[in-house]
């Protein structure tokens, strides 16, 4: 939220000698197109009267250390502190285009939810936030939205010459984009590729790494066998929206397809993979269900786990050298508070504001995530507008005012010229 016009008056105010250690840290998540030195970090003593009382503090306090992944944020991240008996509420906010794929409350998990509330709290607590590349599927194609690498994982495959015959041998291939793959074996050879040889689970990651809306395709081929020579008997492409395949997300319904003869059925056969009749699956993976053995899917042997692929999403590494060269210098920054001495200062407070005057205006940073500081403790605090949770502009040599506000009693705790 920017703020014109902010009075930065104040009416002075005896109290408590407030004492605290500010420093200044470049946030890891910084790229730059060259090398720079890491800067050395601006620490700022304040000798400030006027004391940011806390609404109320009880005789004891419990930590939440809140943290999460790339991708996303919690609502109120660090080390948030909260008084006995109360509550405490966070949101988990992914980026555009990605997903939550995993919430863990002190270390255990509880699903892909969008807020979590600590009640009654009588002891410290963790929360973590695992965020992971979304996509749509077009087509029976899955097409991620947003930059990404991954793996792609044989399952299992089923397919024999008839009732109790010999199996059938299958091959596989990825394609993303323009990029095709033969990960494990050639796909035009299934003496050297065939899937379908009781060694499955078997998996291969992506070798490189691909802009969003790249569509991910699996294709799949069955072989006729006579003697030493081959050919083809069936080949599908999750391509072209094929009726021989299906793809399901977390969520979806597992279609009541029995297996031909004495093979598992549709569900048994991704057992592991299912929870109450549904696919249990991250919200970053999909499954691939292939139908190899014959075009009439309304008889027996149309059981689709001739071939079942697991797809699975993950976030590109922004640390590698291609990556970084894409892009200008951006500065993320974030202040580490550490509280030397004086009173407890209350973030939460809607009195209490954090104040940033850039050449381009002047912000409220949200700070509400610090809740309780106390003598002692250490906090960072990333540099946001308040309720937009927009990152501050900010770059490398910029000037800015840092000001904590008590507005009841229109006090400036802290009024200091800072250099990024």
């Amino acid at each position: 939220m920017k703020i014109s016009g902010y009075d930065s008056a104040v009416v002075p105010v005896i109290g408590v000698v407030l004492l605290v250690l500010m420093t200044i840290l470049m946030a890891s998540g910084v790229l730059y197109s060259t090398s720079l030195k890491e800067p050395e970090p601006l620490q700022v003593y304040i000798d400030a009267k006027g004391v940011i009382t806390p609404a109320s503090v009880g005789s004891e306090s419990f930590a939440i250390e809140s943290s999460s992944g790339i991708g996303g944020h919690i609502s109120r991240e660090g080390t948030i502190y909260a008084l006995e008996g109360g509550s405490e509420t966070f949101e988990i906010i992914p980026d555009d285009g990605n997903k939550i794929i995993d919430v863990l409350i002190d270390g255990e998990t509880v699903g892909a939810i969008t807020s979590y509330e600590f009640r009654n709290i009588s002891s410290a607590h963790t929360i973590y936030a695992n965020f992971g590349v979304g996509f749509d599927i077009e087509d029976k194609e899955v097409i991620p939205k947003g930059e990404f690498t991954g793996s792609a994982t044989v399952i299992g495959a089923a397919i024999t010459n008839g009732a109790g015959g010999d199996p059938i041998e299958v091959t596989a291939r990825i394609l993303i984009g323009g990029n095709s793959t033969d990960p494990w074996g050639s796909y035009d050879n299934p003496m050297s590729g065939n899937v379908n040889d009781g060694n499955n689970p078997r998996t291969w990651r992506f070798q490189e790494t691909y802009q969003g809306d790249t569509p991910v395709t699996v294709k799949a081929c069955s072989w006729r066998k006579y003697g030493s020579s081959r050919s083809k008997l069936l080949e599908v492409s999750s391509s072209g929206n094929s009726p021989n395949m299906k793809v399901l997300k977390n969520g979806d319904s597992v279609p009541p397809i029995q297996g031909f003869a004495d093979q598992a059925s549709m569900e048994e056969f991704v057992s592991s993979y299912i929870e109450d009749g549904k696919m249990k699956l991250g919200e970053n993976e999909a499954i691939y269900f292939f139908e190899l053995g014959t075009t009439d899917l309304s008889s027996s042997g149309a059981d689709f786990q001739d071939l079942v692929v697991l797809v699975s999403l993950e976030f590109a590494n922004e640390t590698e050298e291609t990556n970084v060269q894409q892009y200008s210098p951006i500065l993320i920054p974030k202040i580490v508070i550490e509280h030397l001495g004086g009173d407890t200062l209350n973030f939460s407070s809607p009195y209490v504001e954090v104040m940033l005057e850039t050449d381009s205006g002047t912000y409220r940073i949200d700070a509400e995530g610090l809740g309780l500081l106390y003598v002692g403790c250490q906090k960072s605090l990333a540099l946001k507008e308040y309720e937009t949770n927009n990152w501050i502009d900010i770059k490398p040599r910029d000037k800015c005012d840092l000001k904590i506000v008590d507005t009841r009693s229109k006090t400036v705790i802290i009024n200091k010229e800072i250099e990024f």
